[in-house]
Protein backbone atom coordinates (compact mmCIF):
# COMPACT_ATOMS: atom_id res chain seq x y z
CA UNK A 1 0.00 0.00 0.00
CA UNK A 2 0.77 3.71 0.17
CA UNK A 3 3.42 5.25 1.67
CA UNK A 4 6.49 7.50 1.77
CA UNK A 5 9.93 5.13 0.77
CA UNK A 6 12.97 4.96 2.85
CA UNK A 7 16.23 4.68 0.95
CA UNK A 8 19.66 5.07 2.10
CA UNK A 9 17.94 5.71 5.59
CA UNK A 10 16.12 9.06 4.85
CA UNK A 11 12.02 9.10 4.44
CA UNK A 12 10.98 9.92 0.89
CA UNK A 13 7.77 11.15 0.49
CA UNK A 14 8.00 11.72 -3.20
CA UNK A 15 7.79 8.10 -4.04
CA UNK A 16 4.74 7.74 -1.86
CA UNK A 17 1.98 6.57 -4.81
CA UNK A 18 -1.03 8.52 -2.11
CA UNK A 19 0.72 11.61 -2.03
CA UNK A 20 -1.24 14.47 -4.04
CA UNK A 21 0.42 15.17 -7.58
CA UNK A 22 -1.46 15.57 -10.49
CA UNK A 23 -0.56 14.25 -13.62
CA UNK A 24 -2.10 13.90 -17.15
CA UNK A 25 -1.86 10.93 -19.41
CA UNK A 26 -3.70 10.98 -22.57
CA UNK A 27 -5.84 13.81 -21.77
CA UNK A 28 -7.18 12.51 -18.66
CA UNK A 29 -6.06 13.79 -15.38
CA UNK A 30 -5.12 11.68 -12.07
CA UNK A 31 -4.87 12.89 -8.28
CA UNK A 32 -1.57 10.82 -7.28
CA UNK A 33 0.05 7.59 -9.00
CA UNK A 34 -2.71 5.34 -6.72
CA UNK A 35 -5.51 6.55 -9.02
CA UNK A 36 -4.13 6.01 -11.88
CA UNK A 37 -3.14 2.10 -11.13
CA UNK A 38 -6.45 1.75 -9.51
CA UNK A 39 -8.10 2.94 -12.96
CA UNK A 40 -5.75 1.39 -14.75
CA UNK A 41 -6.95 -1.93 -13.48
CA UNK A 42 -10.64 -1.57 -13.97
CA UNK A 43 -12.58 -3.44 -16.85
CA UNK A 44 -15.74 -1.11 -16.62
CA UNK A 45 -15.56 2.36 -17.51
CA UNK A 46 -18.15 3.28 -15.10
CA UNK A 47 -15.38 2.06 -11.99
CA UNK A 48 -12.82 3.63 -13.86
CA UNK A 49 -15.25 7.09 -13.43
CA UNK A 50 -15.67 6.59 -9.81
CA UNK A 51 -12.02 6.75 -9.11
CA UNK A 52 -11.74 9.46 -11.18
CA UNK A 53 -14.28 11.19 -9.09
CA UNK A 54 -12.85 10.38 -5.38
CA UNK A 55 -10.04 12.91 -4.24
CA UNK A 56 -8.81 10.75 -1.78
CA UNK A 57 -5.96 8.06 -2.51
CA UNK A 58 -7.54 5.66 0.33
CA UNK A 59 -10.82 5.46 -1.61
CA UNK A 60 -9.29 4.99 -5.14
CA UNK A 61 -7.64 1.68 -3.67
CA UNK A 62 -10.39 0.94 -2.04
CA UNK A 63 -12.76 1.15 -5.24
CA UNK A 64 -9.86 -0.55 -7.13
CA UNK A 65 -9.81 -3.73 -4.52
CA UNK A 66 -13.94 -3.98 -4.89
CA UNK A 67 -14.54 -3.90 -8.76
CA UNK A 68 -14.22 -6.39 -10.98
CA UNK A 69 -10.21 -6.04 -12.48
CA UNK A 70 -8.09 -7.22 -15.47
Amino acid sequence: MGGPAEIDGECHQECNNFLNSPFVVDGITYANSEHYFQWAKCVREADRERILKVTDAMEAWSIGNSVLLR
